[in-house]
């Protein structure tokens, strides 16, 4: 999809978005799809993996083990930040923080979420925070 001399886009997942590709089909599915096929660079860091974890073992009675194993999955078709800045944009749910700080120190130029708390804030500093069906359609039209 891309040629050599595009440089990715980079992109960051809030953690619904990874659980809902995971658990059913339809549009983060498509994106767990995309990007492990490297259709665009995506950016996680180890606050959302860990988020993750927390919600597959708490939600979805995994065992640590099968929480682990779906983190490496994730981890071997993404890069890893190393968030350094502390963010603190979203006061209601300051966990929503992390995707953000992320984004940043990734240089990433979009955050796909489902969360209604990232969504409102729709633009930090120059990245662009859209819902699933809104990045696939950016993709389509960019990739066309």
């Amino acid at each position: 999809m891309m040629t050599s001399s595009m440089k990715p886009i980079k992109v960051v997942f809030d953690t619904n978005i990874f659980i809902s590709g995971l658990f059913w089909s339809g549009l983060p599915n498509r994106l767990w799809f995309l990007a492990k096929f490297g259709s665009f660079e995506l950016l996680v860091s180890d606050p959302i993996l860990k988020e993750i974890e927390r919600s597959l073992t708490r939600k979805f009675s995994y065992n640590e083990v099968e929480a682990s194993q779906v983190t490496r999955t994730i981890k071997s078709f993404s890069r890893i930040v190393y968030p350094k800045k502390v963010i603190n944009r979203i006061k209601e749910d300051p966990s929503d923080n992390r995707i953000l700080e992320c984004a940043f120190e990734g240089g990433a130029k979009y955050i796909v979420s489902g969360d209604k708390h990232l969504l409102a804030v729709e633009k930090y500093k120059s990245i662009s925070i859209l819902t699933a069906r809104d990045f696939l359609s950016f993709l389509q039209n960019h990739f066309s």
